[in-house]
Formats: structure tokens, sequence, C-alpha cells
């Protein structure tokens, strides 16, 4: 008798273990399955966004290339708002010529703008000019040669030509993300110009090149959101192109940013003016 009851409470514990072994299994894969849940949900949002930041970069070419001067799009990084797809966006469109061209543009235009930027940053110019014209063991005072880079433990050297990007700058020997932070915007590698195009420069570019200070230069970015109206001989009014002045050829930066989004869509195009399998522009590799 004593056998069979504990033949018994042996089975009754062994069913019990097997329900809580099924149990941890069941929820082990409920778990999975949400995990998996998550991750697809978070790749179609990405999708989404990738795909409105795509609209919003077509809207933004076709607005460049409009006809209509009151309907033209602004190139000086002044937003506007667009909806699509019931998504709100801010839309933002900079000539990159309003940019002080890391291989175009002389010492001096950097220079003026790493002053103008700060102390810290003032020290970085040989630096950064040096990155571009590295020959040998010839530097600027405060410049750096390939010796410089492995003395400071770098696994890399100075490229002894031109920036292929700006991100390329946080390589350069005392670069820190703060000070990138306020020198990338208002530099490229995508112009080609020596000269800035002082109608679409950022403030930052005005104050270092035009010796502006912080107010001045706030307030000449300010007054380009007037009314637009065509001038005879005056290629951009107020932030927009006018009407017959070719921009084949120009490169432009275009952030998007949405309520929606965790982070701004940057991208980069040229107008060319040609169609290009149903296109006038060509999207280059984002700095």
């Amino acid at each position: 008798m004593e056998d069979r009851s504990s033949q018994r409470g042996w089975a009754l514990v062994s069913v019990l273990w097997g329900l809580v072994i099924i149990s941890l299994i069941a929820a082990v894969m409920l778990s999975s399955a949400r995990v998996s849940y998550r991750q697809a949900a978070y790749s179609v949002e990405q999708a989404q966004e990738h795909a409105r930041a795509d609209a919003a970069m077509v809207r933004a070419v076709l607005g460049l290339l409009d006809t209509r001067l009151d309907h033209r799009w602004r190139i000086d990084g002044i937003g506007q708002s667009w909806t699509f797809d019931g998504h709100d966006m801010r839309v933002a469109v900079q000539d990159e010529g309003g940019k002080i061209d890391l291989n175009a543009s002389g010492d001096v235009a950097i220079r003026q703008l790493l002053n103008g930027i700060g102390p810290d940053a003032a020290g970085l110019a040989d630096k950064i000019l040096d990155w571009r014209d590295q020959k040998g063991d010839l530097h600027r005072i405060n410049g750096a040669t390939a010796k410089t880079y492995v003395a400071a433990g770098r696994d890399y050297l100075p490229r002894g030509g031109p920036y292929q990007s700006v991100d390329e700058l946080k390589l350069v020997l005392g670069m820190t993300p703060a000070l990138f932070a306020q020198l990338g915007p208002n530099v490229t590698v995508n112009s080609g110009r020596s000269k800035v195009n002082f109608s679409t420069a950022p403030a930052a570019v005005l104050m270092a090149l035009l010796g502006q200070g912080s107010a001045v230069a706030a307030a000449t970015v300010a007054a380009r959101q007037g009314a637009v109206e065509q001038v005879q001989g005056q290629p951009i009014i107020n932030g927009v192109v006018a009407l017959g002045i070719p921009i084949d050829g120009w490169v432009f930066s275009i952030k998007v940013d949405s309520a929606r989004s965790r982070t701004p869509s940057n991208r980069m195009v040229m107008v060319t003016g040609t169609d290009h399998g149903g296109r006038y522009y060509r999207e280059l590799a984002s700095p």
C-alpha cells in the first residue's frame, strides 16, 4: 500500500515538473515572439522613415527647379514645413557653396572659421591644413606630420591629399567631438569653390569671413526671410535662386526632421540638369 502511494506521489511530482518545464518553454517562446515582433516593427518603422526622407529629398529638388519664383524652395538652410503621408516634416536645403570647402578654400578662410569658433579650435588650423597638404617632414608651425601621428599612437597617417568627406576631420589630431559639432556644419568637400556664396552662408561663416558679430550675422540670416521678388542681376534673392539662373552642378545638403524620427535624415544631392532615369539630380554620399 505504501509502495503504491509512493509511486503515485512520484508520478504527481513528475507531472508537476513536466507542467513547469512546459510553462517555461512557453514563456521563452512568447518572449522570443515579442522580441521578434518588436524587431520587425522597428524595421518597418525604419523603412517608412527612409521612404519619407526619400520623398522629402525629391520634393526639395523639385522645389529648387520650380519655374514659379514664389514656389521655389530656399537654399540657405532655413527649413520649411512639408507634409507627406500624414507626417509633418521640416525640410532644410543648404547650398554647399555657402560653406567653406576644405579642399578648394585657401588657408585664410579655414583659419578665420576656426578662430571664430574659439581658441581651442584656432590651434587646429595647421593640423587640418597639413592633413591635406602633408609632404614628408614639412609641416606648418602647429601642424602634424606622419611621424606626429605615429608618436601619438594613431594607426593611420595624414592623407596628404583632398579630404574625401567632412567626417574625415574627426581623424585630425586634436579634434574633439565638441569642436567637430561646431565646425562640421560650416564646411564641405562638395562645392569645389574657393570662394563662399555669402547669400546662402550660415551665420558662423558670415561671422568668420566678414568679421560680423553674432547678432549681426543672425540678423543677416533672418533678413533673408523677407519677400522674394525678382531683382535684375541678383542671382539669389532672400535665399531663393532667381529665375533663369542655372544651378546645374550645384550641390545641396538636405536635412529632414520629423517628430516621429529619432534622428534627422541628411542627404546630399547634385543637380544635374539632365534626365538620369527620370531624375534631374544625383545623390552623393552624405558627410
